[in-house]
């Protein structure tokens, strides 16, 4: 069985202080959830080539320095993430009906604003470990972060 290849992308500004993320609206479990840039990759397309593609139909931007970073893998889908770093992000303007804007990497901004699994994406993305994923979690949703380190 071939599994659906998304592709997920999350662009810093150089001193990683900032990420441009987007508002879903779809899937439904998605809307109005933060979340990086990305979609499907389309028939012959690599996961790469679709990060690009998907970055400049939904911000306008053309970034191709996408670097993969982690990959999430369920029954019938597989999401190869990536980030980059790029002065470009200031400048993204939101192309479809879902908004794109730059925001603080604020771990509870994150955590309480993003889909479930966005704040542990990015603490990875920007500082990653050694054969574990690190990251600051929350126990409860809505609640203010309580930094706890977690390795998976």
């Amino acid at each position: 069985m071939n599994k659906i290849r998304y592709c997920l992308g999350f662009a810093f500004s150089y001193d990683l202080g900032n990420v441009l993320l987007i508002v879903k609206n779809r899937p439904i479990w998605q809307a109005g959830l933060l979340n990086g840039i990305g979609g499907k990759a389309e028939d012959g397309e690599t996961t790469h080539d679709a990060m690009v593609r998907e970055c400049e139909e939904e911000t306008g931007l053309t970034i191709d320095t996408w670097n993969p970073f982690a990959q999430i893998k369920g029954d019938g889908f597989v999401i190869d993430c990536f980030k980059t770093k790029s002065h470009l992000i200031f400048e993204a303007e939101s192309l479809t009906d879902e908004q794109v804007n730059t925001y603080p990497v604020d771990y509870n901004l994150l955590f309480d604003e993003g889909t479930p699994e966005l704040a542990a994406l990015v603490a990875f993305a920007v500082k990653p470990t050694d054969g574990a994923m690190s990251f600051y979690g929350v126990v409860q949703r809505g609640k203010k972060a309580q930094h706890a380190r977690t390795n998976w």
